[in-house]
């Protein structure tokens, strides 16, 4: 409304088109010319950066987990069967299947493509009473295997580096949170974003998918570097030796409360 004038504002679908289609591309660089100009402005120190962090609940099911461990053993399990089953199958038809180290989509759809031959012009059937042939069953096994094997590869290209994901948001990774009102301490999906303020302005922000405080330190601020931050101050969360040889090595005086103070303030 102040730019505008004080006139009428847009409605709340104009300026959401302008941040999903227009702003995404552009909107770390404006952010890092806003600081830019803080900083020309003489608002910044241009010293201290105070970080902190949260985690914030998607808005995601609780219960729409996928976790990688499971999917690999899933999947491990499947090729064991696989090349146990799938040769004995197409040798009842006469056809060769090489099982290799690893069956492949593209192997499976060969395979189907072979048994669709054998298929002629018999018409399959659904439903209960209907009595399949033989190879139509054939034919069904070899399409499970194929969308299973089709899952599998969509899981593990969701997970990235992650250990786990979210059924209704794939970016969302399941993470310890704080206790609720319910006392519900189950891992929950969400997001952990890092606020990074000089002189009570925010210079520095990121949202991540890691669930330790550690990782996303030396993000940051490679980000506060160019504006000239030189001593960052963090909570014991973000203590690490990596984080420590980093802010060495970049001429960094770092302030972070070591994990064992407590410990190391009492007489034994």
């Amino acid at each position: 409304m102040y730019l505008l004038g004080w006139e009428r504002a847009p409605d709340h679908a104009t300026t959401a088109r302008f941040c999903s289609q227009r702003l995404t591309g552009v909107v770390k660089e404006s952010f890092g010319q806003l600081v830019r100009l803080l900083a020309d402005a003489g608002e910044l120190s241009l010293l201290h950066a105070f970080i902190d962090e949260t985690k914030l609940k998607a808005n995601a099911d609780r219960y729409s987990f996928v976790w990688k461990k499971s999917t690999q053993k899933s999947g491990a399990k499947m090729q064991e069967k696989m090349k146990a089953e799938l040769p004995k199958l197409a040798g009842q038809w006469g056809i060769r299947f090489y099982a290799g180290e690893k069956i492949r989509s593209k192997d499976l759809k060969k395979l189907r493509k072979k048994l669709c031959a054998q298929k002629g012009t018999e018409q399959f059937v659904q439903g209960k009473g209907k009595r399949k042939s033989t190879v139509q069953k054939a034919i069904e096994t070899v399409e499970e295997y194929l969308a299973r094997q089709k899952k599998y590869g969509d899981y593990n290209h969701s997970f990235g580096d992650r250990n786990s994901f979210s059924k209704t948001d794939r970016d969302a990774t399941f993470m310890r949170m704080k206790e609720d009102h319910m006392r519900n301490g189950q891992l929950k999906p969400g997001y952990h974003v890092i606020l990074a303020v000089d002189a009570e302005y925010i210079v520095g922000a990121m949202a991540s998918q890691t669930r330790n405080d550690t990782d996303t330190f030396i993000p940051v601020l490679e980000e506060l570097l160019p504006p000239g931050c030189r001593k960052p101050v963090a909570d014991a969360g973000f203590e690490s030796e990596e984080n420590y040889a980093w802010c060495e090595k970049n001429g960094q005086m770092a302030f972070i409360k070591p994990a064992n103070h407590e410990q190391a303030k009492t007489k034994k």
